[in-house]
């Protein structure tokens, strides 16, 4: 007796597979891994999990936020950290894809006593981890406006 396997059979188990390769399963979903250093500028790099500038002075206690999309009006938090006291910190993220598709993310990071470093890069893979160098120094640090009301003197009044 010969079995015939339908096209929606095969295509059900490809796209199973599929989606276990970039997801993951969901107790080895994607972590962002990095590790805060003091240094002679404030910097964030994506760097491979061996770089000699990982083994740089900790900065314990800096908070580390990590956003989805941060220069869309669609930007949204994935999540947030402190680091711990050998400077390491590490940020869960529950995106489909994480960590194999591109996702543009930003970061903000933050330690008394330092200045403060931000950037915008595309979520590394998890090989890679996030080298966020503090400068010592005063957090000059001010939240961006919501465009909207940055750009209120320019939009015209609406009519009574």
């Amino acid at each position: 007796m010969t079995r015939r396997i339908s096209t929606m059979t095969i295509a059900a188990a490809a796209m199973a597979m599929w989606s276990t390769t970039l997801g993951g399963c969901a107790s080895e979903g994607y972590v962002l891994r990095g590790k805060v250093v003091e240094g002679p500028v404030s910097s964030i790099s994506v760097v491979a999990a061996d770089d000699p500038r990982l083994a740089g002075p900790a900065v314990a206690g800096a908070s580390v936020d990590l956003t989805l999309d941060p220069l869309s009006l669609g930007r949204r938090p994935l999540g947030n950290t402190t680091s711990y006291t050998d400077g390491m910190f590490q940020i869960p993220v529950d995106e489909f894809g994480a960590g194999t598709l591109e996702y543009h993310v930003g970061i903000l990071a933050r330690a008394q006593g330092h200045d403060t470093a931000e950037d915008v890069f595309m979520l590394p893979s998890s090989s890679r981890r996030i080298l966020i160098v503090l400068k010592r120094g005063a957090d000059r640090y001010r939240p961006k406006d919501d465009t909207l009301k940055e750009l209120a003197p320019y939009l015209p009044k609406p009519l009574e």
